[in-house]
């Protein structure tokens, strides 16, 4: 099942104005960056935030659960699904989405892939 394109609507208007915020499909779901850098997403009808340093509480709150996109009963760590009745009015939405933000590591950003090939190799081998 995919992500639900309405809440991808909600959240991008929840989100009008954060500079740096990008989002994207990813596996099924939708995935929110900034700086390269996920934070939150959509998949199915839930939003799915990741659990930066400080929010290991989020996994009590009300309509929460872990997520386990493959229902083996094993969640991923890091992440917590918050389901429809969690963010049913805008305000919820946008309280997660702004808690999720706030979490991210000061100064994280993706970094850029290096070139790959031989110029950075290093095998102790002579070039032919």
């Amino acid at each position: 099942m995919a992500y639900d394109k309405n809440l991808a609507d909600r959240i991008h208007a929840a989100l009008a104005g954060v500079a740096g915020v990008v989002g994207k499909p990813l596996f099924g779901g939708y995935g929110l960056f900034r700086h390269g850098v996920m934070f939150a997403g959509a998949f199915r009808s839930a939003l799915m935030v990741k659990l930066y340093a400080g929010m290991a509480d989020a996994l009590l709150e009300p309509h929460t659960s872990g997520f386990d996109p493959m229902n083996t009963g094993k969640p991923m760590t890091g992440w917590v699904v918050v389901d429809a009745a969690g963010i049913g009015t805008d305000g919820e939405l946008k309280e997660w989405l702004d808690r999720a933000l706030a979490a991210i590591p000061k100064g994280a950003k993706k970094k850029p892939k290096g070139r790959a090939g031989r110029a950075g190799r290093k095998t102790g081998k002579p070039r032919r």
